[in-house]
């Protein structure tokens, strides 16, 4: 469950940060489409949710996702 409040924040985040500056992950390398729609589809179609591809995302994709911002602040 924690994971899966984390991945909606942090879809909720980029979401935002996309609205205020269109293409801002664009320019590191980052599609921000999936993970607007992966917080998108948690938070409205949680029942749904494939557990395999909840543990690929978080096993995956988050640790890339987590190098790559840490780029941007840097």
């Amino acid at each position: 469950m924690l994971n899966a409040m984390r991945l909606l924040l942090i879809g909720e985040k980029i979401k935002q940060i996309e609205q205020l500056a269109p293409g801002f992950f664009h320019e590191f390398g980052i599609d921000s489409i999936p993970i607007i729609r992966m917080r998108d589809f948690l938070s409205h179609h949680y029942e749904d949710v494939d557990y395999l591809t909840f543990l690929e995302t978080c096993r995956i994709h988050i640790p890339q996702l987590s190098l790559k911002i840490a780029e941007i602040l840097s």
